[in-house]
């Protein structure tokens, strides 16, 4: 990855002990700003154009590696192949990046989740969790002006207790509508006074 030239760090939002999340951005005006798990790539305080995105693990074991995709914006832009590490998307051609695609991948993958919170041009900012996430503004045509990428366990789905009872249910007690003999199969329509 590229030297930082600068960066926009926040607290961190990973949990400890986890891989971290080595995030390089190339910021429209601003270069190559590296920054590690939880910190924005551009973002809220100090937004501009993404261009491209390099991210690797560090700290992971073997069986565990990111793979990312990202969609090049301007005439001809497209999502890029997935890649395992290296450079994607552009430098010095004023083509901000419109989506990210993360997923996680190995042995060990589902041991973590990816979560990204992003930020795009005059929108708020997004957040998403998951083995696998996409990152795109609500149009699908905005640039993403800020980046943050960390690792955290897998939420946890809440199990149903086993052997439970079951709810007992009470019926209702008997009205005198659900004594009387059905309605015939007319529809009758009321209309309001005012209604002509």
């Amino acid at each position: 990855m590229a030297p930082a030239v600068g960066s926009t760090a926040m607290h961190p939002m990973g949990a400890a002990g986890m891989p971290a999340v080595e995030l390089m951005g190339h910021v429209s005006r601003r270069g190559d700003l590296l920054v590690t798990d939880g910190a924005w790539v551009a973002g809220p305080d100090s937004p501009a154009p993404i261009e491209g995105l390099e991210m690797r693990l560090a700290g992971a074991a073997g069986g565990l590696s990111l793979e990312y995709q990202v969609q090049v914006g301007g005439g001809g832009g497209s999502w890029t192949n997935w890649m395992p590490g290296g450079f994607a998307g552009t430098r010095g051609q004023a083509r901000p990046l419109l989506g990210a695609r993360l997923r996680l991948v190995g042995a060990q993958a589902a041991q973590f989740q990816i979560e990204a919170e992003a930020l795009f041009l005059g929108a708020s900012v997004k957040r998403l969790k998951g083995h696998l996430v996409e990152i795109v503004s609500d149009s699908g045509v905005d640039p993403m002006v800020g980046l943050r990428l960390a690792l955290a366990p897998p939420a946890q789905a809440s199990q149903p207790a086993r052997n439970a009872p079951s709810p007992r249910v009470t019926p209702a007690p008997a009205t005198q509508a659900s004594t009387t003999a059905p309605r015939s199969g007319r529809v009758r329509v009321f209309r309001s006074a005012g209604i002509r």
